[in-house]
């Protein structure tokens, strides 16, 4: 377990080591859901149960850490919490004692079904659902008021034709391929056209040895006695890809945001089937390839990616426009939200942004970002536009009509004199 644990400190690509090491955005919400999974897993252990005092420790935390991702926002529901019920429901359906019920559903059997070890990973993982529903409640009350989060009450499924299913098939392969280091649009024979390939070679060997590990896990659950270890592997196996299927399943079907970074909660999983398969294989030969052809693809796409970074500094035009724009006295603006973002944080601070959708539409883009950055603000502001958004600005008649108080080889930036003068440009026909 230890040694693939270490995968998740490998820049295999730019997105991992954009959100998971270098900005570690990401490494929050991973160890998140490996301490949730985790407690899940100990208060179905019922050798626990025998710790009075150590058990009900275990069932405060369990129930806080839930609240918590419910207040977090819908990802975590969906990372951890749904999948947990899903995998819980088809463990129970699958026992011995569910085939009992079926045949007569009485009081007393379904008593005793929840009894089970199955029945106990059904219960427990509802009571975290629950848990985080609440949480939910608290952020749609309350924390949604002061910042923007993605929710699901706008979220539409999609139409499943006219070539907007496959259109959205093929955008979650991509976002999939991109956070293992698929490097689009660059030469199959170069250093980049390489590490492509090996993005599908990672895929597929995670993807191996699930399906190998799920293969184990059926042919032992066969046996008439097992340890409730045993269970805790299988279970965690079923659960990694009940996990992918539940996100694949919202990312095609729905109009929700669909980004390569979203996989990485999910792929996290996949390294403890990794550490499963390893247990149960017998074959050393398979164990031994599946090894020097993971951690090799790991380590090659690790040094690129590592070297990608530190050969060039790619926030050093912020930084120039940044100092700039505090010396001159400006202290809001707006830009693409990626730009607004990697301002303030360049800034120290300094420079408080609102996000916008595009440059095209100049509409405000509130996800993540503080509620107060889009009321009424004093005093000059500025608007920040790349090379490539530069064009955008043309249809507005910015360029004519604004002074560009800066511009280098990357961005431009636009002086106003009043907030209410830029927001002139939004409201124009």
């Amino acid at each position: 377990v230890w040694l693939c644990a270490l995968a998740l400190f490998v820049p295999v690509s730019e997105a991992v080591m954009t959100h998971l090491q270098m900005g570690n955005t990401y490494m929050s919400h991973v160890i998140l859901c490996f301490v949730t999974f985790g407690l899940f897993l100990r208060l179905c252990d019922r050798e626990q149960i025998q710790h009075r005092g150590r058990y009900i420790v275990y069932v405060v935390l369990f129930a806080a850490i839930c609240v918590v991702l419910g207040i977090s926002g819908i990802r975590y529901l969906l990372d951890v919490l749904v999948p947990l019920v899903i995998t819980a429901g088809i463990f129970v359906i699958r026992s011995g004692g569910f085939q009992v019920f079926r045949k007569e559903a009485t009081k007393e059997h379904f008593v005793g079904l929840l009894k089970t070890e199955q029945g106990t990973y059904l219960f427990v993982s509802f009571a975290g659902l629950v848990c985080g529903g609440i949480g939910y409640l608290i952020n749609a009350l309350y924390i949604s008021k002061q910042y923007q989060f993605q929710t699901y009450d706008t979220t539409n499924f999609i139409a499943v034709h006219e070539g907007v299913f496959w259109d959205r098939v093929q955008n979650a392969l991509g976002e999939l391929l991109q956070m293992f280091g698929y490097i689009e649009n660059k030469a199959f024979l170069s250093l980049r056209g390489f590490i492509t390939i090996l993005a599908f070679v990672m895929i597929a060997t995670l993807g191996f040895t699930w399906v190998k590990s799920m293969r184990y896990s059926l042919v032992q659950s066969t046996e008439l006695v097992e340890p409730m270890e045993q269970n805790h592997r299988r279970f965690t196996v079923l659960f990694a890809g009940v996990s992918f299927v539940v996100h694949v399943f919202v990312f095609v079907f729905t109009t929700s945001t669909m980004v390569d970074r979203y996989f990485i909660p999910i792929v996290i999983f996949f390294l403890l089937a990794l550490a499963i398969y390893m247990e149960w294989e017998q074959l050393v030969f398979d164990r031994v390839v599946v090894c020097l052809i993971l951690g090799g693809s790991l380590a090659l796409a690790g040094v690129k990616t590592y070297y990608s970074f530190v050969s060039n500094d790619k926030n050093a035009d912020r930084y120039e426009m940044a100092e700039y724009l505090v010396e001159e006295g400006y202290t809001f603006g707006y830009a693409s939200y990626w730009n607004s973002n990697i301002m303030t944080e360049v800034s120290d601070g300094a420079l408080e942004m609102a996000n916008l959708w595009s440059l095209e539409s100049l509409g405000d883009f509130k996800w993540s970002s503080k509620m107060s950055s889009y009321e009424p603000k004093e005093g000059k502001i500025f608007l920040i536009a790349e090379t490539g958004e530069f064009e955008a600005l043309k249809e507005y008649g910015m360029p004519e009509k604004q002074k560009i108080i800066f511009e280098n080889e990357s961005y431009c930036v636009l002086h106003f004199d009043s907030q209410a003068e830029f927001l002139a440009y939004r409201e124009a026909p």
